[in-house]
């Protein structure tokens, strides 16, 4: 997968909380781990009343580990993507609701594949700081999971506007992606299949459209 465009600002946290709904995912995984934090705090303070100090202390130090683990893990696997994620692009599509399209390629550098393109269409709540129209071009950030026939199986769109409301941050980041990968997501356009918002429909180096998963 082509990594020349990465996203590489700092990103805004409280600005992802307000905007970003995958900071929801996050908080819930947060929550789980304090839990078990918790508990190993409460089984470390049962074996220090029952009289075995040492197993107490490694099992306290342990829910210590959870327990702060948990805090980084909230703040920072949320603003992971906009620091360090792939750049790609999107266009709107519909105000009423407000949807997007957007494309990302999804070869994976691990794999000796051809070249590999997806597009996705993604609902959104807000947008801010965009013209609210139809065809506003859209820089977002992604990550990637899954598997497809050897390349990435899955991208999800996250727009920088959620994580900064710094205007030359997001100048940079339009100015590293040519004006040749807009051409490229328009074209595609033009044929995507009728796909749901979880799906991708994947298309070769050709543009011919493969499948939707």
């Amino acid at each position: 997968m082509s990594a020349s465009w990465t996203a590489n600002f700092r990103p805004d946290i409280d600005r992802i909380r307000r905007y970003d709904p995958c900071w929801q995912k996050y908080v819930r995984l947060t929550r789980i781990v304090q839990g078990i934090g918790l508990l190993t705090a409460g089984l470390s303070l049962r074996l220090r009343t029952a009289g075995h100090g040492v197993w107490a202390g490694v099992i306290g130090a342990l829910a210590l580990l959870l327990l702060l683990g948990g805090y980084m893990l909230g703040r920072r696997a949320s603003a992971a993507v906009y620091s360090g994620g792939l750049l790609i692009l999107a266009r709107t599509t519909s105000l009423e609701p407000l949807q997007l399209v957007a494309l990302a390629n999804m070869s994976s550098d691990d794999e000796d594949t051809d070249e590999t393109y997806g597009i996705r269409q993604v609902t959104l709540k807000e947008l801010p700081a965009h013209s609210l129209r139809i065809g506003e071009r859209v820089f977002c950030a992604a990550s990637f999971g899954g598997d497809y026939n050897g390349a990435w199986g899955h991208f999800e769109p996250r727009p920088l506007v959620w994580a900064t409301d710094d205007p030359l941050l997001i100048m940079v980041s339009i100015a590293m992606i040519p004006e040749e990968e807009w051409t490229r997501l328009d074209q595609l356009m033009r044929q995507v299949p009728d796909i749901q918002d979880d799906q991708v429909a994947f298309y070769d180096a050709a543009l011919t459209f493969i499948d939707a998963k």
